[in-house]
């Protein structure tokens, strides 16, 4: 069987002539082909994209005979494997040649070039005269021994903006406060495309906390020909209109749009409405709008706001991208966030693998759709798959396609740590509160546990699925439940705060002898409002930070920043992204999701390189509970994506 392959436009066209079913089978193990059925021949196509060139290189095998590659198509090859060689050094390396930003936006060049400490440098009031002076301290200490401003020296910042700018597609993993925010704003001047329409997609509560002021910052020195325009669309839906309105009608060179994902989102806009109307679940999308087929009255979908859906973004960023709106690529939300008109798109997350190693594939379908086409191919092509008798159980990364993996995922994927970016930083101390059970508490969560209902106040709630029981079984392992209408509500009989109780008054917080802060966080907000409740009881200054007020947000932590307020309560979901908690040195846990990104990301918002101090995380947890178990499985997801993602960084550093 003898293969052949060209290039035509972005799309390779691969024919081939003897055993037609062994031929197929290669075909089959490449993702994005499509079968050219009205083509003379019938012959394949697939993406234009150097993995799936090693795929068929693979799959017809390694000889000339074998895999006959035409002149446009080899030509492409060998210049694409060169960049994706460079793309891999700059990625290991630990400096770039930048060469647009120093002359473009100094201020933001010149923190990049000293990293975090640049950072850090800028936040305390540093002039730009005295960043200068910093900055050729630094380049003398690194033995540059030549002007930083001529951008061939610098710290892992000016590598990650040169990475980010050659990549078509880039996603930046770098863990949390690294600065993947002012190296995103940096890849836009550097590639040049700063002239015209960004946008911006992060959860609600960084738009005005974390985008707004960055945008603003560090584009203040922009050339006059350069004027930038930051639209925050925010407050009502008129509100949010109006703002967008003007940002149609500005004549502006440079205009940056930052929102939530939910106004990407699509919504409902019926036909025909009636009592037969074909109502459509939201991950149908698809269904819903095949009009050719469907013959009953149904919904079709239409964008919220269509001047985001019909402006032509130059950027197009996806900021917290594990949070969830394009991991399932046939929801709502990823459908809209996919028609979007973009140049560029760019995926920002410290922790992109939300529960398994696989998801990190939603990512990557978002980067270049036209590549990474079929989940489970992905799947079956680099994880361990069983079948347990109820469906395909995805595991960790296979051994034998670790190589190929990292390769993979070599011109997307950008990955540092802090132990190595900021090696100064003492690593987080973490510290296992473990409490026991008794009386009434104990038996509420013992039958749960096996009757799947319980006695709570003067009723018996039960669970009618797994989930529901997991559900309570948390609620029973954090406190002795009560009755409140229909709602399961905790109390203070509970072997957890009895434990918080003992550390806060050991640290002084209850009493108010110390000026230290500190944070407590659960993922039932009716446990954080207990534990407000109960500290303001005491005296103690709180402050509360949940989905329902995300309008506070901003003011609040200031005033934790200033030490106004001595402990600020969580809910660990609405606060592992967009802030910045630093002032405290440490952090309780009273549960913990399955999901180890969301714990990691709510301790990263006290582990920050803009201080040097010691994190201690307590972790309270119930013997023999559904905590023990929580704890395991997120480890051991824990290890399998730092595996994943870290072992790709160290094996790239070790070949340049």
């Amino acid at each position: 069987m003898t293969g052949y392959c060209e290039r035509e436009d972005n799309r390779i066209i691969v024919n081939w002539d003897g055993d037609f079913r062994a031929g197929l089978k290669v075909i089959k193990s490449v993702p994005g082909r499509r079968w050219l059925k009205d083509r003379p021949g019938r012959p394949w196509s697939v993406p234009l994209d150097m993995t799936v060139c090693r795929l068929l290189r693979k799959g017809f095998g390694e000889g000339r005979e074998a895999l006959q590659i035409g002149p446009e198509l080899r030509s492409w090859a060998y210049e694409a494997a060169q960049a994706e060689t460079r793309l891999g050094s700059i990625s290991a390396g630990t400096s770039g040649v930048l060469e647009h930003l120093p002359y473009l936006l100094p201020t933001l060049y010149r923190a990049l070039y000293l990293g975090p400490l640049g950072k850090q440098y800028t936040d305390n009031g540093g002039t730009s005269q005295e960043l200068d002076v910093a900055a050729s301290v630094f380049s003398t200490m690194c033995g540059a021994g030549v002007d930083y401003w001529d951008g061939t020296w610098g710290s892992y910042q000016t590598a990650d903006v040169r990475f980010m700018a050659d990549s078509a597609a880039p996603g930046n993993f770098n863990h949390q406060g690294l600065g993947k925010t002012p190296e995103t704003i940096a890849e836009v001047w550097e590639s040049q495309r700063h002239v015209g329409n960004h946008l911006v997609i992060c959860p609600k509560g960084a738009v005005e906390t974390v985008w707004g002021p960055e945008l603003e910052r560090w584009q203040a020195d922009a050339a006059l020909d350069n004027e930038v325009e930051i639209y925050l669309p925010t407050g009502t839906r008129v509100q949010r209109q109006k703002i967008l309105d003007q940002f149609q009608v500005s004549t502006a060179p440079v205009k940056w749009v930052v929102v939530n994902p939910e106004m990407i989102r699509y919504e409902k806009d019926p036909i025909n409405e009636g009592k037969v109307a074909y109502r459509a679940k939201p991950k149908e999308w698809y269904k819903a709008c095949d009009c050719a087929r469907l013959v009953d009255p149904h919904w079709h979908y239409t964008t919220r706001f269509p001047a985001l859906g019909d402006t032509r973004w130059r950027t197009v960023v996806n900021d917290e991208v594990h949070k969830g709106n394009i991991r399932n690529q046939r929801s709502l939300t990823a459908k809209s966030v996919y028609d979007l008109h973009r140049e560029k798109p760019i995926a920002l997350s410290g922790t992109p693998m939300k529960k398994k190693g696989a998801d990190i594939w939603g990512i990557l379908h978002y980067l270049r759709p036209d590549v990474f086409t079929s989940f489970w191919n992905f799947v079956d092509m680099f994880f361990e798959v069983n079948d347990n008798g109820f469906g395909k159980v995805i595991g960790g990364l296979r051994e034998d396609r670790q190589d190929e993996f990292f390769q993979y995922l070599m011109p997307y994927a950008l990955r540092r740590t802090k132990a190595e970016c900021a090696p100064w930083l003492p690593a987080k101390q973490h510290v296992d509160v473990w409490v026991e059970l008794v009386g009434l508490q104990w038996a509420q969560y013992v039958s749960m546990l096996e009757e799947s209902c319980a006695v709570v106040g003067k009723g018996t709630i039960s669970a009618s699925s797994v989930l529901a029981q997991y559900t309570r079984l948390q609620q029973f392992a954090g406190s002795l439940c009560d009755l409140d209408g229909d709602a399961v509500m905790p109390t203070l009989k509970s072997a957890k705060l009895d434990a918080l109780w003992e550390r806060l008054e050991e640290a002084g917080i209850l009493d108010g002898s110390s000026e230290d802060s500190t944070a407590i966080f659960s993922q039932s907000k009716r446990m954080v409002d207990l534990v407000a409740r109960t500290l303001t009881a005491k005296g103690v200054s709180v402050g509360i930070i949940s989905g329902d007020n995300m309008k506070d947000r901003p003011a609040l932590v200031g005033d934790f920043q200033a030490g106004k307020v001595k402990v600020l309560c969580v809910v660990t979901t609405a606060g592992g992204v967009a802030l910045t908690l630093d002032r405290s040195d440490t952090a309780h846990f009273l549960d913990e999701t399955w999901a180890p990104d969301d714990q990691e990301q709510a301790e990263d918002r006290f582990h920050r390189v803009s201080r040097m101090h010691q994190v201690t995380i307590y972790h309270y947890r119930a013997k023999d509970t559904i905590d023990e178990e929580k704890m395991v499985e997120s480890d051991d997801k824990r290890t399998a994506q730092q595996h994943i993602l870290d072992s790709r960084r160290k094996i790239l550093a070790s070949r340049t």
